[in-house]
């Protein structure tokens, strides 16, 4: 890799608020408390130390934060001039740029009198940059993976490479993002294994990770081949799927459940109902009285009979039911006992019927 020109000056790289060219800076050196524990913090750290980045607040570097093409412009600026003495930089009245329809005006329309308007024109002048629209620049819009991997390229002129190192490194950054990733500058996005994320924005934990490798101030990265990064993303893509559709089926099941609950729910209403719209609900709760004073739990041995209307076994098990009647709840024990007086009557309880007067 080639450094060029001979010193890099990227005082103003990820500044809040970034000058053109090398302005004082009233400098933070970390730990910034935002970075510690992310995979930026080392590369913030020497950088910071270095003067070659501030924070964005006190005490906070903002790692999640976006890189603007403007301060972006700035960094690049800081690189190719390596600061005049005076701390200006040398830009023609009325420079040639290029932008995004050919040559434009002596300025883009919307950098005047913004911090990074000398940066950016400066650039313009070396035909590196363009603008985002007819006469404008659109400082204030972030950068792209793929825009940041072309950029640092153009200034620090890594080595050609003929590997290929991921599925979406494509088109006019392509070659750039090959080229970052075999001098170990860049890695690619993670998810999936196999892609750059070119059109992500550059966060500035990233931008920071990019420039401390680029300068050697950090470890650079080595990427496994693609084809094993392939199969492993196969792998995990196939894991996904099986998860996906276990999940699924958790909720197809989940929801048949409760479907189900809810259809037992509605029959339990509706049985409810009927036994308290029964006009024989009171004859039965008097019955129930005289049979086992409203106990569930009643037992008469002479029977032996069970529950609140003393059945025994057989004739508790001939109305469909089985297993102790009185392990049985009152609804229960209730319906029950009107299915029996449907088929046979009061004749069942000829006592307390006779008492009662219900025959």
């Amino acid at each position: 890799m080639r450094i060029r020109p001979l010193t890099i000056i990227l005082g103003l790289a990820l500044v809040a608020t970034l000058g053109a060219a090398t302005p004082a800076l009233a400098h933070h050196v970390g730990p910034f408390e935002d970075a510690t524990d992310t995979t930026a913090e080392r590369a913030v750290i020497a950088l910071a130390e270095e003067h070659l980045i501030d924070g964005c607040d006190e005490g906070e570097f903002c790692p999640a934060d976006t890189v603007t093409r403007g301060q972006l412009a700035s960094i690049l600026t800081g690189v190719l001039t390596n600061g005049d003495d005076d701390g200006e930089l040398d830009v023609a009245t009325e420079p040639d740029h290029l932008a995004s329809e050919g040559d434009g005006p002596a300025r883009f329309d919307d950098i005047e009198g913004t911090t990074h308007e000398e940066s950016i024109t400066y650039l313009a002048d070396q035909g590196m940059v363009r603008g985002c629209d007819d006469g404008d620049f659109c400082p204030e819009e972030a950068v792209s993976r793929g825009q940041m991997a072309t950029l640092l390229d153009a200034v620090f002129a890594f080595d050609e490479t003929d590997g290929e190192f991921f599925d979406d490194a494509a088109g006019v950054h392509g070659a750039a993002i090959d080229r970052l990733a075999a001098a170990g500058i860049a890695a690619g996005c993670g998810d999936p294994l196999t892609h750059f994320c070119t059109t992500d924005d550059v966060t500035r934990g990233q931008a920071a990770l990019f420039v401390a490798r680029a300068l050697t101030f950090v470890s650079t990265v080595e990427l496994a081949p693609l084809e094993e990064r392939r199969e492993r993303q196969a792998e995990i893509d196939a894991q996904r799927e099986a998860e996906r559709q276990a999940a699924e089926e958790a909720a197809r099941q989940q929801a048949e459940e409760e479907e189900a609950a809810r259809r037992a729910a509605e029959e339990e209403a509706q049985r409810q109902a009927e036994l308290e719209s029964d006009p024989r609900l009171q004859d039965f709760r008097n019955l129930a009285q005289c049979e086992s004073n409203m106990d569930q739990r009643a037992y008469n041995p002479a029977g032996p009979y069970y529950g609140y209307f003393q059945f025994d076994s057989r004739t508790w098990q001939s109305v469909g039911m089985s297993g102790d009647p009185r392990d049985y709840s009152w609804d229960d024990q209730l319906a029950a006992a009107m299915r029996l007086h449907d088929s046979r009557g009061w004749q069942p309880w000829p006592a307390c019927s006779s008492y009662l007067g219900l025959r």
